[in-house]
């Protein structure tokens, strides 16, 4: 954030001698500790609290400048008497826009942060602890006036999370906090898997000054079992756009209830089905895996094996299967929309037929073939399948009359 010499000028005149001795000390956030916030479970993001400072280690990468003022290996301190020295930007101190600092009070690294001192109306509203526990680190950042060559907003934070489930529901969230009172922030966050962009909510993230605000966005991972996200700020304001980020979290927004492999010409596995609950109902992948992939879906689900169609000799019969999906070209994967609940609860237990016709592009024995989710044979004449499914539901843990 840069000001004008003359108001740089009267604030150091105003109110340096009254508080450098306070703002030029070691990282301190104000007040008592406050009850551990707790992290969704099995969160992906690594270091998303910050309190990870080994340069090392941090789990995170940026297109913003880190703050250079500091001994080697520690990112956490303010050298005293050298606070205010906004005129050099060439070390990168906080005074300068696109700069980022793991720290414990933002009000340590910039005088017009302290809002101690400064009217909140007009000015910093930076003196206060992270979200964690109020007594730990958050990502403090002066935003940047600058895009990338291409235009795009910088990059502010930045990760790869590996071991994503594919077929699964995603809730990325995390914690936000404007240090000054005008200009705030416009957060957008985008998931990228394979280059291929994708921005979760059309509508930026605003955070206002004064308390730490939670945004979530859904995402659902595809094919995909690793993705980078990203959060960025459109706002290019010198005046103002400073502000902090805490408690980065990646974490299941659905629970897979039960899963199989999709086994082709009797033997090779082609991928995979997998059910998983969400607040919509009972929902159903199909994940096929490269080379092959689907141009037909079908799908059963009855209370025993007899409630499938099937012919007379006991083969199914998929084209009289009650839910289907025909794509125009080959496709890898496909959810079928929420299954009717009711009557599946009162159902129990629980079957799946999962039939699909897959081809393979560059495979030397197999073009087409037939594939079933693996389970029980139907008749021991073909290698038609269904499996059970009874977890997906606790009604299905009791015995029926």
């Amino acid at each position: 954030m840069k000001k004008s010499v003359l108001f740089f000028a009267l604030a150091t005149i105003l109110f340096v001698p009254a508080i450098a001795a306070a703002v030029c000390v070691v990282d301190t956030p104000p007040g008592d500790a406050t009850a551990p916030y707790e992290s969704c479970d099995g969160n992906l993001i690594v270091n998303g609290d910050f309190e990870q400072t080994d340069p090392a280690l941090l789990g995170f990468t940026s297109d913003y400048r880190p703050y250079l003022e500091r001994t080697p290996g520690d990112i956490l301190f303010t050298i005293p008497g050298e606070c205010f020295q906004a005129t050099d930007c060439s070390n990168d101190n906080m005074w300068c826009d696109g700069v980022w600092v793991i720290g414990q009070n933002p009000a340590n690294y910039h005088l017009l942060w302290w809002n101690t001192f400064l009217p909140d109306a007009l000015y910093g509203v930076g003196n206060f602890g992270d979200h964690t526990t109020n007594r730990g680190n958050m990502l403090i950042i002066n935003g940047s006036t600058q895009t990338n060559p291409d235009g795009s907003s910088k990059g502010v934070w930045r990760q790869t999370v590996t071991g994503i489930l594919p077929g699964t529901s995603y809730s990325f969230s995390f914690h936000a906090r404007s240090v000054y009172t005008v200009a705030p922030p416009e957060f957008t966050v985008t998931a990228i898997v394979e280059g291929e962009r994708v921005q979760l909510s059309a509508t930026p993230f605003v955070p206002v000054a004064g308390e730490w605000q939670q945004r979530t966005y859904t995402w659902n991972s595809g094919t995909a079992t690793e993705a980078t996200f990203e959060i960025t700020s459109s706002n290019l304001i010198g005046v103002g756009n400073d502000y902090a980020l805490d408690d980065i979290e990646l974490c299941q927004s659905n629970t897979i209830c039960t899963s199989t492999d999709l086994i082709s010409a009797r033997h090779v596995h082609v991928g995979s089905v997998v059910i998983w609950k969400d607040d919509g109902g009972l929902r159903i992948t199909y994940l096929v895996d490269e080379p092959w992939c689907f141009t037909e879906l079908h799908l059963a689900v009855g209370m025993y094996e007899s409630d499938i169609p099937q012919t007379k000799k006991g083969s199914p019969i998929p084209g009289q299967f009650e839910y289907s999906y025909q794509p125009d070209v080959c496709e890898h994967m496909y959810t079928f929309p929420p299954l009717d609940m009711d009557p599946i609860e009162a159902t129990c237990p629980m079957v799946i037929a999962a039939h699909a016709v897959v081809q393979c592009s560059d495979c030397q024995r197999w073009r087409t073939e037939t594939a079933w989710g693996e389970g029980d044979r139907f008749t021991q004449k073909d290698w038609s399948m269904y499996f059970d499914a009874s977890d997906c539901y606790d009604s299905c843990l009791i015995e029926p009359y």
